[in-house]
């Protein structure tokens, strides 16, 4: 990346051999993180502790290495021939390995080059998708298009052709969703259409996150670090007439990198750039609350005071918009 600017190639040299070894993967780790372990322990203070707020039980906790925000195979599918398949799992967290050493360089404030980007733009569109939150709103918006893209589309070939050329979807899956969209067909059981739906939305996602202004904003105070949680991203409004949309021209994604430092994507009419900035504490506070009101169950960082503060914001009426994220 050269003077801050980046005109990178959107495919990975390697990404065709990572997906092939994830390809018929039949065993894997049982408990599978939807917030990565790797990506929870750069939020761990310097002496190893990690705190936990639990919006179900309402409670602080200590964790150890583990962390939290896991579920017994989570990404496992059953494969047509009735087997247990871990692809998934060993895709993600191919992209694991190769994007936590990239968010400790931005970190160090180090030049990072197109293919490093483009790794850390999956890496950010995947933890969006991967939530078991994201993968229900996945599932629900689906179902609910169904009727529309019925009338859309006509017939059912059409929608498979439309699958086919414009997605790029494979003939069998096309034919499937047309199925499914006519009525003669129904979704796979649990969260397994979901996960299929869950990849064929990330090419879209990544290409968001990609082609935007990445902002990095770094925490003035060690009173006023950052925090994460459950949701993947949070969502935050350039200003209050912005509609609350993932693709709004006026909607920005704040992804923390760490305690001390935020990346801050936002739509850009001219080239991606990476740019640091000093936050300041209330605009801090604000980030953390919007990644709290965002969570479905778990919100974290490396000091339990100040979790404590940022959780208040439960005790609030929701904010009719999210934060005001200022713009240069």
């Amino acid at each position: 990346m050269k003077d801050g600017n980046s005109e990178m190639d959107p495919r990975i040299p390697r990404m065709e051999r990572v997906l092939s070894q994830a390809v018929g993967r039949n065993s894997g780790p049982k408990d599978q993180h939807y917030v990565t372990r790797a990506y929870q322990e750069l939020f761990f203070a310097p002496d190893g502790e990690f705190s936990v707020y639990d919006r179900k039980r309402a409670c602080f906790k200590t964790k150890g290495k583990k962390g939290v925000a896991f579920l017994d195979e989570f990404y496992v599918f059953i494969d047509d021939n009735g087997e247990k398949r871990f692809d998934v799992e060993h895709a993600i967290a191919a992209f694991e390995n190769d994007a936590i050493p990239i968010i400790k360089r931005l970190c160090q404030k180090e030049v990072i080059d197109d293919l490093d980007r483009t790794t850390l733009a999956w890496f950010i569109a995947i933890n969006l998708l991967r939530t078991p939150q994201a993968l229900d709103e996945i599932l629900v918006a689906y179902k609910a298009m169904a009727p529309y893209l019925k009338e859309h589309f006509g017939d059912e070939a059409t929608a498979k052709k439309y699958f086919e050329d414009e997605q790029g979807t494979n003939p069998l899956r096309a034919a499937e969703m047309a199925a499914y969209i006519f009525g003669r067909a129904v979704l796979a059981p649990g969260r397994q259409a979901a996960l299929g739906l869950f990849l064929g939305a990330l090419p879209i996602v990544y290409k968001r996150i990609h082609w935007s202004h990445w902002q990095i904003l770094e925490s003035p105070a060690p009173n006023a670090r950052f925090v994460i949680s459950d949701c993947g991203l949070a969502n935050l409004a350039e200003d209050a007439e912005s509609v609350g949309n993932f693709f709004a021209t006026g909607m920005q994604l704040a992804f923390p990198l760490s305690p001390r430092f935020c990346l801050v994507s936002h739509h850009s009419s001219g080239k991606a750039r990476v740019e640091y900035e000093m936050s300041s504490v209330n605009l801090v506070r604000q980030i953390n609350e919007a990644t709290a009101w965002a969570s479905a169950r778990y919100v974290m960082g490396p000091n339990r005071r100040q979790l404590e503060d940022v959780v208040t914001v439960f005790d609030r009426q929701p904010p009719t918009w999210m934060p005001v994220f200022p713009v240069k």
